[in-house]
C-alpha cells in the first residue's frame, strides 16, 4: 500500500467514527440524509476505498499530513462494519440532540 499505514487502532477508530457522526449530525444536521446515503452506498465502500487510496497521495499539495489524515479515514469507512457503527453513532447523537431539545422547552425563561 505504499508509505502509509494499512491499520488503524481500535481507539483511533471510535474516535473517527465519533468524530464524523457529530459532525454531521450537529454542524450539518444532516443525519437522515446522510443515513440514507450511508446505507444505499454500503455495498461500495470498499471500491470506494480503493479510489480514495488512488488519489489520496495528490492532497499532500494541501498541507502536510493531510494525506495520511485520510489515508485512516479511508482505511476506517472502508470496512462495512464500521459504516453500521456510524449509523448508530449518528442515531445515537441525533437522539442526544432531541432530549437536549426537549429539556431546554421544558426549562423555565
Amino acid at each position: 500500500m505504499g508509505y502509509f499505514s494499512d491499520k488503524v487502532s481500535p481507539d483511533r477508530e471510535k474516535e473517527i467514527i465519533d468524530k464524523v457522526a457529530r459532525m454531521i449530525v450537529r454542524k450539518y444536521d444532516m443525519a437522515t440524509i446522510a443515513t440514507f446515503f450511508l446505507e444505499s452506498w454500503k455495498p461500495l465502500v470498499y471500491i470506494q476505498g480503493e479510489l480514495g487510496r488512488f488519489f489520496t497521495p495528490l492532497l499532500g499539495i494541501f498541507g502536510t499530513g493531510i494525506d495520511t489524515v485520510a489515508n485512516e479515514y479511508i482505511i476506517v469507512f472502508e470496512n462495512r462494519e464500521n459504516i453500521d457503527r456510524l449509523i448508530g453513532r449518528i442515531n445515537e447523537i441525533q437522539e442526544e440532540v432531541k432530549e437536549d431539545s426537549e429539556r431546554e422547552k421544558k426549562r423555565p425563561h
